[in-house]
């Protein structure tokens, strides 16, 4: 039952005027008021958590839980940089590239989130092996 009315709720509000959904596909033709663009990119980083081939390292409960706990205060460190609404593809990937480095989660090497070189560096690599390269 939970399902089914977050379902309905997720439908009632990605609805416009016209009654067609918003897409993030058709943002040029359709604009996305910024509180529904939002919950567009949590969809695709749910879909990513639940891939095959993971963008982390982590099972998909724990990428899906990770990421709904970061989304709320993420949302609020990028929300000033997002206009009201969202008219074009190129703000939305802009958008969307702070939103995930923050929201989603990184791999994970001896228990510590790495999201870049340093970082991979630092907690992946062993200091024993001789350098890549």
């Amino acid at each position: 039952m939970k399902r089914l009315s977050a379902f309905a709720f997720l439908l009632a509000i990605q609805t416009v005027q016209g009654g067609e959904p918003y897409s993030l596909k058709t943002i040029e033709s359709n604009p996305i008021p910024r509180k529904e663009f939002f919950l567009l990119w949590d969809d695709v980083a749910r879909e990513m958590c639940e891939r095959e081939y993971h963008y982390t390292t982590l099972p998909t409960s724990d990428c899906i839980k990770l990421m709904v706990e970061r989304s709320g205060s993420c949302i609020k460190k990028i929300e000033r940089q997002t206009p009201a609404m969202v008219a074009d593809k190129t703000t939305s990937k802009r958008i969307a590239r702070l939103y995930f480095y923050c929201a989603f989660p990184g791999v994970f090497c001896n228990g510590v989130e790495v999201k870049d070189e340093e970082q991979f560096n630092n907690h992946c690599l062993d200091p024993n092996q001789p350098p890549m390269g």
